[in-house]
């Protein structure tokens, strides 16, 4: 664990200013607390940075003002866990995959009379589904697709945390949140202990598609990109799944 803030790495050989990793609180993949960052990104982004001999600072960023600063490609700047879409590429430089999420859930108040059960297309479609995403996230080119064609007024876009968007379940600002299954615990223990008030859903037809890979504006060298890519490679599928069972 190290101090959050601007987190400085150790020096390495590259002759340029340093990467800005940035970060965003979301447990269990990135965890502020009394100062410390830690978590399954945090983890993954030293190791893959320091093995691959790149400079790099961590930097708080909330997900808007990052997802800015990487469309306006301002310095040589990076973040871990996104998925790569056509929108994305756009403007940002996407690595080799990582490691792709188990299939994603709808999370649902425990009282909801949907089915433990259905495939993404069916609940979608329904006219009494109020879907929260959050603004600039993908769900994977499959969800993204039948979300883009909902009605408008069934989607609730929101740049809330994720604690605050359980709370907004709980208040009937929206009734489904489609996420994946790591974390959940972690996400309803911080909006209060709801555990016991909420339920996933599994949703059929929904391909395990998410690849999670780091994301870097356009002037990051595509040298760098590709000792990224080298390391990525060597990363024992063993010591990802470690880290996600652990959390």
């Amino acid at each position: 664990m190290i101090s959050t803030g601007l987190l400085q790495a150790p020096a390495f050989a590259e002759n340029s200013p340093p990467i800005e990793l940035y970060y965003y609180n979301r447990p269990p993949y990135y965890v502020e607390s009394d100062g410390q960052l830690t978590g399954i990104w945090f983890d993954l982004g030293n190791l893959i940075f320091s093995k691959a001999g790149i400079d790099y600072a961590w930097k708080s960023l909330p997900t808007n003002r990052l997802f800015g600063e990487m469309q306006n490609n301002i310095g040589r700047k990076c973040s871990i866990g996104w998925f790569k879409t056509p929108e994305r590429e756009k403007f940002a430089k996407f690595s080799q995959p990582i490691y792709s999420d188990p299939r994603v859930v709808a999370l649902v108040r425990k009282d909801s009379n949907l089915p433990d059960s259905i495939s993404a297309k069916e609940l979608l479609s329904l006219s009494t589904t109020h879907l929260i995403v959050k603004k600039n996230f993908s769900q994977g080119v499959y969800l993204d697709k039948l979300i883009k064609i909902m009605p408008a007024e069934n989607v609730i876009v929101t740049s809330a945390d994720y604690a605050s968007i359980v709370k907004m379940i709980l208040a009937g600002h929206g009734n489904v949140f489609i996420i994946t299954p790591v974390g959940i615990k972690n996400i309803l223990e911080e909006a209060g202990g709801v555990m016991e008030q909420f339920r996933a859903i599994n949703l059929l037809d929904v391909p395990i598609e998410n690849e999670r890979r780091i994301m870097c504006t356009a002037s990051v060298p595509d040298e760098v990109m590709k000792k990224l890519n080298q390391t990525i490679g060597k990363i024992p599928k063993q010591y990802i799944d470690k880290l996600l069972i652990q959390k």
